[in-house]
């Protein structure tokens, strides 16, 4: 649903999330004690650049264009369960 509206995500869960967001989200870590990583910091950044942001937001829009969209998925689900 983001993704489709070109938004970045700020999100907290490691592993396959940083795989998928690649380039257009940014991961929080409130138990890093890295100052870096804390929520409010990463939406400062977010706020503030006004250059990552519209960087992130096309990586959005490019994201949902390729994986995302019904025509999509729904060509990878008949190809590959059908």
């Amino acid at each position: 649903e983001y993704l489709s509206e070109s938004l970045p995500i700020l999100y907290s869960v490691p592993g396959e999330m940083d795989i998928l967001l690649e380039g257009c989200g940014l991961r929080y870590d409130p138990l890093r004690s890295n100052n870096e990583f804390l929520f409010e910091n990463i939406v400062s950044k977010v706020l503030t650049d006004s250059c990552l942001l519209k960087d992130m937001s096309a990586n959005a829009e490019k994201k949902f264009k390729r994986n995302f969209r019904a025509e999509v998925v729904y060509k990878k689900f008949i190809t590959s369960y059908l």
